[in-house]
This record gives C-alpha cells, sequence and structure tokens, in this order.
C-alpha cells in the first residue's frame, strides 16, 4: 500500500528573531504525508534532517525516520497525517538562531495550511528542542508534545563538543568539506553508544572507513554557516518546564552521551503537565531515536491514541447553555 507525500514551499515573511533582527523572507521546504483534513502531527528530527520524514515512492527518495513513518505503523498517513519541515538558517551569520525561531516557522505553516490545532509536535533530538519551544510558545496549537532524545536544557559536556566541532569548522577561511566531514565524524562519535565501536569494528581502520565515509556524505550536502548556525542553536536552548502545559511524552535512551537520562528525568519532575517518561535500553546511544523503531512506535500508538480519543471526546461534549432560568 502506498501512500501519498506531497512535498511542497512555502514562503515564510520575515519576522523577528528570538535574540533580535530580522529573519528576512524565508522559502521553507514542506512535506505533508497524508491528507491535510486528518489529524496531524508535526514531526521534526535532528539538525541533519530534512523535510522528508517517510519515503516518498512517487521521487523515490528515502524519509529519514521511515521505520517509524510508513503505511504499517500507527503514523500511516490514513489515521493521521504527517507534517514536517526543512530548518531554516540564516544570510546574515551574525545573527543567533534559535529553537524559538524554528517554532515561529512551524506556527507560521500552521497558519498557511489552516490546520485547527496539531494532534502533536513529536520532535528528534533537535527536533525536541524546537518542539517544546513550540509547545511553551503556542500552547493552543497542539494538543500535545513527544520528545525523543531532547531535554530543556543541555549538559556542558555535549555543549563543549559541539564548540570543538564548530572551531573544527572555523579552522578554515573558506569552505572547505574536509573540516565539515571532520567536525561530523567527531559528532558521530557522540550520537553512538560508548561501547559500540568496539562491539561493531575490528580495528581502528574499519572505524575510520566509517566515519570518513559518512563525514564527507555529510560534507557533501551541509554547509559550514548551516551547520555552525544549527549546532549553536542546540547549545541555546533552554526552556522552563514548568510552561509546558499540554501531556508530554518523553522517550531516552540509558546510553545517550548528548542528553544524559538525568536531564530527561529533570524535565519530566518539573513539568506541571501530565508527562509519561519512558527510557528505553539501547546500545545506540543519542542514535537510539533511528534505531529502536520497535520499542518506539508501540509508545507513540498509545500516546497518540490516547490524544486523538481525547480529542474526540471533548468534541462531542454537549455545548453549555448560558440562559438563565
Amino acid at each position: 500500500m502506498t501512500q501519498d507525500n506531497k512535498q511542497f514551499t512555502l514562503n515564510i515573511p520575515s519576522f523577528g528573531l528570538h535574540h533580535g533582527g530580522q529573519s528576512g523572507d524565508l522559502f521553507v521546504r514542506c512535506a505533508l504525508f497524508g491528507a491535510i483534513d486528518l489529524p496531524v502531527v508535526a514531526v521534526l528530527g535532528g539538525i541533519s534532517a530534512n523535510h522528508l520524514v517517510a519515503d516518498d515512492d512517487s521521487t523515490a527518495e528515502k524519509g529519514w525516520w521511515r521505520d517509524v513513518v510508513n503505511t504499517q505503523s500507527y503514523l500511516n498517513g490514513q489515521q493521521v497525517a504527517v507534517l514536517s519541515f526543512e530548518y531554516i538558517t540564516l544570510k546574515d551569520e551574525t545573527q543567533r538562531l534559535s529553537t524559538h525561531d524554528q517554532a515561529h516557522v512551524l506556527a507560521a505553516i500552521h497558519q498557511q495550511l489552516n490546520i485547527p490545532v496539531f494532534l502533536s509536535v513529536l520532535g528528534c533530538s533537535y527536533g525536541g528542542m524546537v518542539a517544546q519551544a513550540f509547545t511553551s510558545t503556542y500552547p493552543h496549537l497542539t494538543r500535545s508534545l513527544v520528545c525523543l532524545v531532547a531535554a530543556h536544557r543541555n549538559s556542558i559536556r555535549s555543549q563543549a563538543l559541539r564548540l570543538i566541532q564548530r572551531q573544527i569548522i572555523q579552522l578554515s577561511d573558506q569552505p572547505n568539506s574536509q573540516y565539515i566531514a571532520c567536525a561530523r565524524a567527531l559528532a558521530i562519535m557522540t550520537y553512538r553508544g560508548t561501547d559500540e565501536f568496539d562491539a561493531r569494528f575490528d580495528d581502528l581502520q574499519q572505524a575510520e572507513s566509517y566515519l570518513q565515509h559518512n563525514g564527507q556524505s555529510f560534507a557533501r550536502r551541509f554547509s559550514a554557516p548551516r551547520y555552525v548556525q544549527l549546532s549553536a542553536s542546540i547549545d541555546d536552548h533552554h526552556i522552563d518546564p514548568t510552561t509546558i502545559h499540554s501531556p508530554t511524552l518523553l522517550i531516552a535512551t540509558d546510553s545517550d552521551q548528548l542528553v544524559p537520562v538525568s536531564l530527561v528525568k529533570q524535565f519530566a519532575e518539573a513539568t506541571t503537565a501530565p508527562c509519561k517518561c519512558h527510557i528505553i535500553p539501547s546500545a545506540h546511544g543519542h542514535d537510539g531515536f533511528l534505531t529502536e523503531h520497535q520499542a518506539i512506535k508501540p509508545l507513540l500508538a498509545r500516546f497518540l491514541t490516547d490524544t486523538l480519543l481525547e480529542q474526540q471526546h471533548e468534541s462531542t461534549k454537549p455545548a453549555i447553555s448560558n440562559t438563565v432560568s
């Protein structure tokens, strides 16, 4: 069975940035898996993800979360539709980009597509931070929040690791894919579990080949300014969990080097919203949101089913009369 996956571009008018200045007019690539009149879940990925979450059969393009968003899962484009967009970056490299700016773009897309309210805003990694910013700033535009491997703030260790990546890229005064590939290779080391490389590779040469291949592949499609801006906006992220009032699902992995379980639990304990927190055993670290789909899919299905049932229940409640007898 195939499902329609529409790709399109929207013009987002210039807006005031969270840290000051104007964004300038933007053209944002989007994708919608399923019909717009279905309940819509916004799904947002990490900084390397594009707008295509599910496979597009018409173009043979592969979706970055195809194992979770497909015709055989709950996010199948039939019960609910899945909307995503490609993150913005700024032409003026002196300006600071924020997860709140990405949230503004999602709100603008929501308005242009005339969506009544999102069933959920679901974010993985950087997308989880954007989802938090959106739910905190626009609580009336979503019924729930789902965060995978994302917390309300970043550890100093993870910030330092990203700082080194940006410094590697900035060693060259000119765009240089070698520096981007090297920075990405370091990033990959932080995405995976601490024991995975010893279990996966027989020697250093095998690991080096894997890192070079993935770093160079990334550098061919990612510019230095885009990498630096998105990386820095991760480090700037901070949300007060008490500003989240929508029902929330948090999913973490027990081997995540970048987003420690302790931070996810802090978020769960601090929020005043109904919150469910699940820690998934995984050898794959931060990238568990990509690899542990068999554990993730039933958690999403239960949470989103409950959210949809609650929405349907509220829509069938009889109107309260204001007449006075």
